[in-house]
C-alpha cells in the first residue's frame, strides 16, 4: 500500500472511532437525565399565550401525559384560531403518538419533539425537560397561534 492510502484510512478509522464516541456519550447523556420521553406527566402551572398576559394554572389540573405510543392532554387554549376544526373539544383529547424525536441538550436537558394528529388539526408538542422536574411546552397547532407552558413533570402511573 501506499503512504497516501494509508493515511486515508487511519483518517477514516479516525473519523469511525469519533463518531462512535459521540453516539456513546448521546447515550450516556440520554440515559443521564432521569427522564423517560415515552412515560412521563406535566403538570402545568404557567400558561404564555402569544397576544394575551401570563397566566397561573393551578392545582394540577391541566396536564400532558404520555405513556407508550400514546398522548393525553387537557390544557386550556388562549389565542387566534385560523381554522376551526369540526367537532372540535378543544385540546382534551387522548391520541396516539404519529413521531417522536429525542435529543440531549446541555445539562442533562433533554427537548422531546411529538407529532400528534386529532381529526384533521396536527399539533407538534416540543417539550424541553430539566433534572429538578421542571420542564415547558410549546405547542404548535397547524389551525391556530403556537402557546407555551410550564410546569413540572413526573413519571406517568
Amino acid at each position: 500500500m501506499t503512504c497516501k492510502k494509508i493515511n486515508n484510512m487511519r483518517r477514516f478509522i479516525t473519523l469511525i472511532a469519533v463518531l462512535l464516541a459521540v453516539i456513546d456519550v448521546n447515550a450516556q447523556d440520554l440515559n443521564s437525565t432521569g427522564i423517560n420521553p415515552y412515560n412521563f406527566r406535566m403538570d402545568m402551572t404557567l400558561v404564555s399565550p402569544r397576544r394575551f398576559p401570563d397566566r397561573l394554572l393551578g392545582g394540577g389540573e391541566f396536564f400532558v401525559k404520555v405513556e407508550n405510543d400514546s398522548l393525553q392532554c387537557y390544557l386550556p387554549y388562549f389565542g387566534e384560531v385560523y381554522q376551526y376544526a369540526f367537532n372540535d373539544d378543544g385540546l382534551n383529547f387522548t391520541v396516539p403518538i404519529k413521531q417522536i424525536e429525542v435529543k440531549p441538550l446541555k445539562k442533562n436537558r433533554m427537548l422531546i419533539s411529538m407529532y400528534v394528529t386529532k381529526g384533521n388539526v396536527s399539533y407538534i408538542f416540543k417539550f424541553r425537560m430539566y433534572p429538578d422536574h421542571t420542564g415547558t411546552l410549546d405547542l404548535f397547532p397547524i389551525n391556530a397561534q403556537s402557546i407555551s407552558y410550564e410546569g413540572d413533570w413526573s413519571e406517568a402511573h
